[in-house]
């Protein structure tokens, strides 16, 4: 009876400290799973901020592109002016 009073306190010693491990498992489980959320949002924000440099990029272009056209259309303004200019100016050099 003794001896089977012994191997008992030791197998509950034992799960004692399965508990305790178990315990710290659980714990490190809950700690990855904050790291996770942690890190799932960080991704969440980081996507967020590249949908919004893609769009300012979008639009940086486009205004480039519109700078560019305007830029074109006035070289050609001044292009025609400065021929039309000359053409005066021979005109009225020939009367």
């Amino acid at each position: 009876m003794e001896a089977e009073k012994a191997r008992l306190s030791e197998e509950v010693k034992g799960f004692s400290s399965i508990r305790l491990e178990v315990e710290s498992l659980r714990k490190e489980r809950d700690d990855y799973k904050s790291g996770s959320e942690v890190l799932r949002k960080e991704k969440e924000d980081a996507e967020a901020s590249a949908a919004v440099l893609r769009t300012s990029a979008t639009d940086a272009r486009r205004a480039r592109d519109l700078a560019v056209q305007r830029a074109e259309k006035a070289e050609d303004i001044a292009d025609r002016l400065c021929k039309e200019l000359d053409a005066e100016r021979a005109s009225a050099a020939a009367m």
